[in-house]
């Protein structure tokens, strides 16, 4: 059995077969001095009150990461509701553009476009992600390999510079801490410096950000 729920709570399994999920905290009890720890009653007075969902699945351990992976992204990326007054669903086409997508095909099953964005003229920034931890032990925890040259529809890219994840520095200037750890060595922390066959590879668990330098196109297909 796995939980996906849908904010941060506090959880653990304190035996075999149980689980338990933390849905207030509103601890009540006397530290030095007397003082009330951790009370949080809201404004009403009557304690704070949260509501959200839990997503249970059933089934075997090597497919419940599939399951709550996805469905987590499904989750965090669900649509903003709004609404407008149209009389027809066609009167609201012609205004209106209500499908769009900056990709050629759909992506790999492990892989998440991240961010997608105009960055500066010409250039578009992306931010790829492998969704999978290599101890998921299925299909989708192994890396893959994509080509930054072909996913996208609408611009073509000439060329990738890799920058580091907050895409203020490049990559191949960053400088890393070195830690006394045999858990990481220093071959562990490099990453291709720059893209030059827009092929890059994903381990599991990383994010990789691109500068993307294209053709200037991008506006007449829609994607600000």
């Amino acid at each position: 059995m796995a939980v996906l729920n849908d904010r941060t709570q506090g959880g653990s399994s304190l035996t075999d077969g149980a689980l338990e999920l933390m849905l207030h905290r509103r601890l009540l009890y006397k530290g030095h001095g007397g003082n009330l720890i951790i009370n949080e009653p809201g404004v009403d007075g009557k304690g704070l009150v949260v509501r959200g969902k839990h997503y249970v699945f059933f089934g075997p351990i090597s497919q419940s990461a599939q399951l709550y992976r996805n469905q987590s992204e499904s989750v965090f990326m669900s649509p903003i509701v709004s609404f407008e007054p149209y009389i027809t669903r066609q009167e609201y086409a012609s205004k209106r553009v209500t499908s769009y997508s900056s990709l050629s095909d759909s992506m790999p099953e492990s892989v998440h476009l991240l961010t997608l964005e105009n960055w500066r003229p010409n250039q578009v920034l992306v931010r790829l992600e492998h969704m999978y931890e290599s101890s998921d032990n299925n299909s989708l925890s192994k890396g893959v390999d994509i080509n930054l040259g072909n996913i996208f529809k609408g611009f073509k890219v000439l060329d990738s510079q890799e920058m580091n994840l907050a895409a203020n520095e490049l990559l191949s200037k960053t400088q890393r801490l070195k830690w006394s750890s045999h858990y990481m060595s220093e071959n562990a922390i490099k990453r291709d410096k720059r893209a030059s066959n827009l092929t890059v590879h994903l381990s599991p668990q990383q994010i990789r950000t691109f500068i993307l330098t294209v053709e200037d196109n991008i506006h007449k297909e829609g994607m600000n």
